[in-house]
């Protein structure tokens, strides 16, 4: 969570910063602007869309992770308590149950 509140100023002000360079291009100011136009509106598109992913799509995604993380230490930890110390129940180096063919 703090990656995300250090990041989040940088992030914001270039794509807001891009989307302002842009802007010109995609509203169609200047000789053949008609012709750049739609250029600039995928442009600006694409910037907005992949800010709001990276603000709120990706940090969720990487939460999910680490609650992956935590369920798959803690079934494991059972795992092994279930099965003992001594290794009892678990099957030898090498024999998986599977046919080798």
């Amino acid at each position: 969570s703090q990656a995300a509140r250090t990041r989040f100023r940088p992030v914001l002000m270039t794509a807001l910063s891009t989307i302002a360079g842009i802007l010109p291009i995609a509203i169609g100011m200047g000789a053949g602007g008609e012709a750049r136009a739609p250029r600039g509106v995928a442009v600006v598109g694409g910037m907005a869309f992949a800010t709001l992913l990276t603000i709120f799509v990706i940090p969720v995604v990487y939460l999910g992770f680490a609650h992956l993380e935590v369920w798959v230490a803690a079934h494991s930890a059972r795992r092994t308590q279930h099965l003992g110390s001594d290794g009892a129940g678990a099957l030898p180096v090498g024999a998986s149950g599977r046919s080798s063919s």
